[in-house]
């Protein structure tokens, strides 16, 4: 499945598109392909009844996420084929550490996620002070 999301990004991508919905059934209401130049970053947000699955598939990128409930978090570094799961109430940013082309699933369609979206900045000194006091996020990382 990754070799042939990989063709489809690459075609789609050299289209000048940043992301494109690949599929909106299954488990998973939305299939993204992306790609993101090194430096940016995407997210500082939660989502109250949306889980996420961020998977790299060329680059490398940092993923903070922190529960918003008990302002626990934890930071991942991801290489080709590596992801992690995003649950709901999770805050989460991801910071491109190379150009970084991935695929990112959700558990419900994109135009449903834009309400169920709420800003939370994720990271900084008052983020990790905060994370040292706390208990575990529960961040679920395991590679492809």
């Amino acid at each position: 499945m990754v070799n042939a999301l990989r063709e489809s990004a690459t075609q789609q991508l050299t289209q000048n598109q940043e992301s494109f919905e690949v599929s909106q059934s299954g488990p998973w209401e939305s299939v993204r392909v992306g790609s993101s130049r090194k430096g940016s970053t995407m997210g500082n947000h939660y989502h109250k009844q949306t889980r996420l699955y961020f998977c790299v598939i060329q680059g490398e990128a940092r993923v903070d996420i922190v529960d918003v409930e008990w302002t626990a978090g934890k930071t991942k570094r991801l290489g080709r084929g590596e992801g992690v799961l995003v649950a709901p109430g999770q805050a989460h940013s991801i910071r491109f550490l190379q150009d970084t082309t991935y695929i990112l699933l959700k558990s419900r369609p994109d135009r449903e996620v834009e309400s169920d979206t709420f800003r939370y900045t994720v990271g900084g000194a008052q983020t990790v002070e905060r994370n040292a006091k706390r208990r575990d996020s529960g961040l679920t990382y395991f590679p492809l």
